[in-house]
């Protein structure tokens, strides 16, 4: 859903009755988010209490070995869509800055579509922009980075892809 200028606003009737015909016609449902296993289990109620949530898996893959945290560069990643890096820029500097005189970081990376930002310094710490990159280097990068940060509304976790990655 969304305000009425926006394309969310006109098509989530049409979304939703199509989601709702599916899921009757289905014989399992299986969703990311506890609220739609909820709504789910009200359009087809011989569903209901069996709709497993499960999260969104991670789109850069995982490493076999992982970095042990004491061993990892000293470094924050900010990753995902310029929009949320935007915001995360936007809203969360006071508690990025806290979290990375806590954890003694040294450095932000941030991976994603470049934005308008020019500041090689972010929240105070030397900052890189890497850009659009191969999903093994993300991994890597990841891997062997402290911290991520994503700034995604708590119910709505099980979507975000970067979450899943970060972990």
């Amino acid at each position: 859903t969304g305000p009425p200028w926006t394309r969310s606003f006109w098509v989530s009737a049409l979304q939703r009755g199509a989601a709702k015909r599916i899921a009757l016609v289905s014989d399992v449902a299986i969703t990311n988010i506890e609220r739609h296993a909820a709504v789910l289990g009200r359009w087809d109620p011989s569903k209901a209490g069996r709709i497993p949530v499960r999260p969104v898996p991670s789109n850069v893959g995982e490493v076999e070995i992982p970095i042990p945290l004491r061993r990892r560069t000293p470094r924050l990643v900010v990753f995902g869509s310029r929009a949320s890096r935007e915001t995360i820029v936007r809203e969360c500097a006071a508690p990025i800055q806290r979290l990375c005189r806590a954890l003694r970081l040294e450095e932000i990376v941030e991976i994603g579509v470049p934005g308008n930002r020019k500041d090689d310094r972010l929240f105070g710490l030397k900052a890189r922009c890497m850009g659009v990159l191969p999903t093994n280097l993300i991994s890597e990068i990841l891997t062997d980075s402290v911290a991520g940060v994503v700034h995604y509304p708590f119910p709505f976790l099980g979507k975000s892809g970067v979450l899943a990655a970060y972990c």
